[in-house]
């Protein structure tokens, strides 16, 4: 089963923040029988895609949902906020969650994969 991803919003919480237009939201799918995760267009196709089998940063071992994350201080509101955004990827048989710049770079790894469990 694929799970798409949508921005993640902090609001302000002092006042809601609305989510960007549909157009801006970033869109991606796990594929975890071709261990790579799919970039989508507002339409559902394919823009590009990244990783492959392995162990090694930036490889997957069935990949299992995404999440794209967009970093903000407490303090701080949408319209003052970093528009950099990154895709969250929960890599289930690694034990990890990796995360990339949207175009698929490497950013970092939280947790990671053990032979003793």
């Amino acid at each position: 089963m694929s799970t798409a991803a949508q921005i993640l919003w902090m609001p302000n919480r002092t006042r809601p923040t609305p989510p960007p237009p549909a157009a801006e939201v970033a869109r991606f799918v796990c594929d975890p029988l071709q261990h790579q995760v799919h970039r989508l267009d507002a339409a559902g196709r394919i823009l590009d895609s990244f990783g492959e089998r392995g162990r090694a940063h930036g490889q997957f071992e069935a990949p299992s949902d995404s999440a794209v994350v967009l970093p903000m201080f407490e303090e701080e509101d949408i319209a003052g906020c970093s528009r950099a955004a990154f895709v969250a990827v929960a890599d289930r048989m690694n034990h990890r969650v990796q995360v990339f710049e949207l175009e698929g770079q490497f950013v970092t790894a939280l947790g990671e994969f053990s032979e003793t469990g």
